[in-house]
């Protein structure tokens, strides 16, 4: 899969609050003055930065419909701590991101017919609003299939099995989980496409480990007859 990387770097002047001036003396009352309440300063509300957000499928056709978030781990599980509106019928929306924190921007569909095929590293800072768009391109998933021998030499029948995909250099990806038929098949019909690390494991026991699978988007990837340790 492809990553791209952009940087939403802090302005080096401004970035933060001047250093307030030294204290100076209390001004001298008179003991029968009477001082009147002063209301405390409301709390400075955190600044954000409004980024443009522009998703497009392989081909470059923009995508409604499609969730822009941001989440602090760059998987395709980990819960959002921003979200966007769905993108219109140009593929474009916007998301909201809080100063000073570091976070990976992609694009959720919420059919999970689609996933996010690159990411951006962003650090919104004290930026200004973006105009240029992050330009998120999403594939259709890639459907796995696998028939399972249990330690024993038997068909892994009728047990549950989950699937963990984990990207190479980014560790785990994406779980998944279904059930075999009387026969050991399992098939986990829509995926991330890409090349990942595969762990399954059984509940009746066993589990595997396949290095380098590789799931082309809209294709189907059939592992054939494995037997789990």
């Amino acid at each position: 899969m492809r990553y791209l990387a952009l940087i939403f770097a802090m302005a080096a002047a401004g970035c933060g609050p001047a250093s307030p001036p030294p204290p100076s003396a209390p001004a001298p009352v008179a003991p029968a003055a009477q001082q009147t309440p002063v209301a405390p300063a409301p709390a400075h509300a955190a600044e954000t930065a409004s980024i443009a957000i522009l998703v497009v499928d392989l081909d470059g056709q923009p995508l409604a419909n499609m969730l822009p978030i941001a989440t602090t781990q760059p998987n395709a599980f980990d819960s959002p701590v921003a979200k966007g509106a769905l993108t219109d019928a140009e593929g474009k929306s916007s998301l909201s991101l809080a100063s000073g924190q570091y976070v990976y921007v992609r694009a959720w569909d919420p059919t999970r017919r689609m996933f996010a095929n690159n990411y951006f590293d962003v650090m919104a800072g004290d930026a200004k609003a973006s105009t240029d768009p992050l330009t998120v391109v999403m594939a259709h998933g890639a459907e796995l299939r696998v028939a399972l021998v249990g330690p024993n030499q038997k068909p892994a029948a009728n047990t549950e099995v989950e699937l963990m995909m984990s990207h190479p250099q980014k560790g785990p990806w994406w779980p998944d989980q279904t059930k075999t038929d009387a026969e050991g098949a399992a098939i986990f019909p829509c995926v991330p496409p890409g090349k990942y690390v595969i762990k399954l494991k059984a509940a009746s026991g066993g589990q595997l480990e396949l290095a380098g699978v590789a799931l082309p988007p809209a294709g189907k990837t059939d592992l054939g007859s494995v037997t789990l340790q």
